[in-house]
């Protein structure tokens, strides 16, 4: 549905969220949030009287009344969509699509967008190119990443100890977590022994997947003692993750964790203009709540269009309303005990969007960086979005799946990575009587401005891809392979405790 005082929404984003607004940390409730986007009675009455026509009385609507999530079959849709709908294949997949729809005019002037509807899904994301071994031994093999290896390197020397604090992961596509994994990890690594609080969504613990794996032992292992839950949204949305629909979940729950650690990325080209807005709109919606929302910059590095001569940006790190992490590696001594340096990964998606303008949070240190970058702006839009916005390790983490040691990696692994360290902020900031971080860019960038110690920058990498010649080059300050550079939690916690008094 079209939301109203989409203006006013984002006003009130960087009202909460900029830590030099004397509204700093006064996030809305989802009722208040409500009575802002919600549409008209009336937009909403013609939908519903139009679903209704159509037969159709299985359906959700959000807590927001801005989305509705209709449950119907083949023949109904496409009486509902004026349209046929066609099976495309590709190897063994298949889904359901329609090139084109139509809707009555009165309906097209309250919606703004139907999602599963005509878009095919892309061949699927590149995997980083590091090795992937299988039945590792423990303890981990010398120079693989563990929680103590990372709480060592960023200076972080906190624990979860706020019961209100609540961080989450955010997983699909049937990626699932045996509890006994994570049980396993946590007693070989030292961290305490902590169930996930919560499953929303299926589980099957007999079919782990090592995305999940990753994603819920790193995140707990980083930040021992927070509350955590698996927030699991089932099915696939146009092939892909169904993320519209986890948003209308989160959406549709007054009680949502305060951190959700995300692993999706997709490319802009891929994707429609109305659905990236639409979900950009859905970030604000989370920021307003004081809900922070972290991705992985992407593994392919600055992409590369068939014709050479343009980078191809990645969504939703392209979106100003979510926090973008890229990868980093270490480089160990000849005797494994300590970390000489920290460079860039190839692979490790940044650029500029072609959708979204530059926020004004960043501008500062990016247009230092194009001042200083040789890459020739022909090859991405100088004035977008510009991401990663800060990096961690991404490489030989140490993860148990099935029973099975292996080490992974990815800007997926560096997410949730950094998302604990934000958990743990919230968590001193919550037992100081403070609000919790919610959307955290703004302070990032405020903080880097405080204190050059907040983040180590990252001098040594580039991410050329494919048949492009050149890509990103890592510069002293902000880059587009690592961002910021990497954080210190100690900087970070002093500087976090000092807003929103």
């Amino acid at each position: 549905m079209k939301q109203q005082n989409t203006e006013q929404l984002e006003q009130r984003v960087w009202a909460v969220s900029d830590p030099e607004s004397p509204e700093y940390g006064q996030y809305w409730t989802l009722e208040e949030l409500a009575s802002v986007v919600s549409p008209p009675t009336e937009h909403l009455s013609r939908v519903m009287d139009w679903i209704h026509q159509h037969g159709i009385f299985s359906y959700e609507i959000s807590a927001t009344r801005d989305s509705i999530v209709v449950h119907t079959d083949v023949a109904t849709a496409e009486a509902l969509l004026s349209t046929a709908y066609h099976v495309y294949r590709r190897g063994d997949a298949q889904v359901l699509r329609t090139p084109r729809y139509a809707v009555p005019e009165e309906i097209a002037e309250v919606v703004e967008l139907i999602g599963g509807t005509v878009r095919l899904p892309g061949p699927g994301r590149v995997d980083a190119p590091e090795p992937r071994a299988t039945g590792m031994p423990d303890p981990p093999l010398p120079g693989a990443t563990t929680p103590k290896v990372i709480r060592a390197r960023y200076n972080v020397d906190a624990a979860g100890e706020e019961p209100r604090n609540l961080q989450a992961v955010a997983s699909f596509l049937e990626q699932y977590i045996d509890p006994e994994d994570l049980r396993q990890f946590q007693a070989d690594h030292g961290c305490p022994v902590q169930p996930v609080e919560r499953w929303i969504g299926p589980n099957d613990p007999t079919q782990p997947g090592g995305e999940a794996s990753l994603d819920i032992e790193y995140i707990m292992g980083v930040a021992p003692g927070v509350r955590t839950w698996v927030w699991n949204t089932a099915g696939r949305q146009e092939g892909q993750e169904p993320f519209l629909r986890w948003l209308h979940d989160v959406s549709t729950n007054a009680t949502v964790p305060m951190l959700f650690s995300i692993s999706y990325q997709d490319l802009e080209d891929t994707l429609s203009r109305s659905y990236m807005a639409r979900v950009s709109r859905e970030f604000q919606k989370a920021a307003v709540r004081g809900i922070t929302l972290l991705t992985g910059s992407g593994d392919w590095g600055t992409q590369c269009t068939k014709t050479c001569d343009r980078f191809r940006p990645d969504f939703p790190s392209s979106s100003p309303f979510i926090t973008s992490l890229g990868a980093t590696q270490y480089t160990w001594d000849a005797s494994f005990s300590s970390i000489i340096d920290e460079t860039a990964t190839s692979w490790s998606s940044g650029g500029f969007s072609d959708v979204f303008a530059m926020p004004r949070y960043q501008q500062g240190v990016v247009h230092e960086f194009l001042n200083k970058t040789k890459t020739p702006t022909s090859y991405f839009n100088p004035r977008g979005r510009a991401f990663p916005d800060l990096s961690t390790i991404g490489l030989r983490f140490d993860v148990i799946t099935g029973g099975l040691y292996s080490e992974v990696g990815g800007t997926s692994a560096s997410t949730p990575t950094f998302g604990a360290m934000v958990s743990l902020l919230n968590d001193q900031r919550l037992r100081r009587g403070l609000k919790p971080m919610g959307f955290v860019n703004p302070f990032l960038y405020w903080a880097r401005a405080q204190s050059t110690e907040a983040f180590n920058s990252v001098n040594r990498g580039n991410n050329r891809w494919g048949c492009c010649t050149v890509g990103f080059d890592c510069v002293e300050g902000w880059d587009a392979i690592t961002g910021l550079g990497t954080p210190d939690f100690r900087v970070l916690s002093r500087l976090a405790l000092r807003v929103g008094l």
